[in-house]
């Protein structure tokens, strides 16, 4: 009898925390994906790191190794994040590689202790965005031009060892077709929604479970609350709407360095009774949220496909959205959302008040993402790599 896959999967976050796409992604692809599990990522708590601990996610176990630790929400890390895990992952390299038979990579930096030294495994690794990180870092020192060019070298070095890299977009593929040569086979990879767990509902009982006001409209941003995602144009396209005599609120799911300066945005403004930061929620939860919403909103500088744009079409909602990364390709302006070519304050109010007063056909919305199941994903996803352990092994 055939040994199951042993798959090692790694990235800057933890599956019991929503930090992004990305680690919903993963969260998605645990339970489904047919082999044995381990996670490399983040501490979330106490967690000792360095070891090995059992977890569970929707019945299916798996073994995590933080081999860092997250910072408090809101509060950015003295050391960033990914440099913090990429040295974690250099740190624990030879438990990490003795624990699976392909390495899963969602964070391109953190291949690259994997892709030098001995004893090394195949080497899978997933863009989920194509941006240098260092252009919007909370850091301003990580934003010089020196060491933006020398994060993407690093980046391009590993994708360039790796055994296949999986991208959400075109850009993806372009970077890991930068480096030269014959370079890693490519594959383009959606992201995936729990179209179960994301499914359309009434929005009355959905906001009087949240305390929700059931006559305003509902606004809802999902994300890191970071200047990259353009939370200060969002606090002003909002005023923008409410001086219109809008009867909106704005609900800001997520946390990140620029919370208390959006709180005093919307105190200055006027309208931070009309704001809910309602912090990271539960990602179970989150589909109750987008039910009691009327329309997504995520004007983000740079993105990849993300995730949060897919499980509120799957609930029923339409989205406002910049124009970035593998989003023209999703949307289709006045079918399922709109996309923002300007990235001003009114023009996002202009966008989202068209939104408001557009009749959208939910089954037309919800139909739109049906091809992102995330069972489809993981199926395709055990195939590939799959065939990259046995093309490393051949």
């Amino acid at each position: 009898m055939a040994r199951r896959l042993r798959v090692v999967i790694l990235d800057t976050s933890n599956p019991d925390e929503m930090t992004g796409g990305q680690s919903v992604f993963i969260r998605n692809l645990i339970p489904r994906l047919d082999a044995d599990i381990r996670v490399v990522g983040v501490a979330s708590g106490s967690e000792a790191i360095g070891r090995w601990q059992r977890r569970t996610l929707r019945g299916v176990a798996y073994d995590f190794l933080p081999v860092a630790r997250l910072a408090p929400p809101g509060r950015p890390p003295l050391v960033p994040q990914r440099l913090s895990t990429s040295f974690g992952v250099a740190r624990y390299r030879r438990a990490i590689l003795g624990a699976g038979d392909v390495m899963y990579v969602h964070s391109p930096e953190m291949a690259l202790p994997l892709v030098v030294g001995p004893r090394r495994k195949p080497v899978v690794t997933h863009i989920h965005g194509a941006a240098n990180p260092l252009s919007v870092s909370r850091y301003p020192w990580a934003r010089a031009s020196l060491l933006r060019r020398v994060f993407r070298g690093l980046q391009r070095f590993g994708v360039a060892r790796s055994t296949l890299v999986l991208s959400v977009d075109d850009a993806g593929l372009r970077l890991a077709a930068g480096g030269g040569g014959r370079g890693p086979r490519t594959a383009l990879l959606p992201v995936c929604v729990d179209t179960d767990l994301f499914a359309r509902g009434d929005a009355a009982p959905a906001r009087a479970a949240l305390g929700l006001p059931s006559s305003a409209r509902v606004l809802v941003f999902v994300g890191r609350l970071e200047a990259a995602k353009g939370t200060g144009r969002l606090v002003d396209a909002f005023a923008d709407l409410v001086r219109q005599n809008e009867s909106v609120v704005l609900v800001l799911i997520g946390d990140g360095s620029q919370r208390s300066l959006m709180t005093e945005q919307a105190r200055r403004l006027g309208v931070l009774d009309r704001v809910v930061f309602a912090g990271w929620v539960d990602h179970d939860t989150l589909p109750r949220w987008f039910q009691a919403a009327d329309v997504l909103l995520l004007p983000s500088d740079d993105e990849g496909l993300p995730t949060v744009v897919i499980e509120a079409l799957s609930c029923g909602v339409p989205v406002v959205v910049t124009a970035v990364g593998g989003l023209p390709t999703l949307i289709t302006d006045g079918e399922n959302g709109i996309l923002l070519r300007g990235r001003t304050a009114g023009e996002l109010a202009s966008a989202t008040s068209e939104a408001l007063h557009r009749d959208w056909a939910e089954e037309k919305l919800t139909a739109s993402v049906t091809a992102y199941s995330a069972g489809s994903v993981a199926a395709t996803v055990g195939v590939l790599l799959s065939q990259a352990a046995a093309a490393g092994h051949g």
